[in-house]
């Protein structure tokens, strides 16, 4: 099995959060093999950092990875 890299997640779908980049909930759902309540409730819980904008959640890069436990920046 292919070890999962972030340049495996970037796509067209991702946009930009001030500093990192940001990926949809939709997207994650399908690489993390969970649900869309399964990532919400993460994000409520603290275990990935989430932003709500135009009434879609997405994922910054940076907390994605830490959560997956990759090279990640200090916030």
């Amino acid at each position: 099995m292919k070890k999962l890299t972030i340049e495996d997640l970037k796509n067209d779908m991702s946009f930009i959060i001030p500093g990192d980049v940001g990926y949809p909930i939709s997207e994650l759902t399908e690489i993390l093999k969970v649900t869309k309540p399964t990532i919400i409730n993460y994000i409520k819980a603290g275990k990935i950092k989430g932003y709500k904008y135009s009434e879609r959640w997405y994922v910054s890069e940076n907390s994605l990875r830490k959560y997956l436990g990759l090279w990640y920046r200090e916030e």
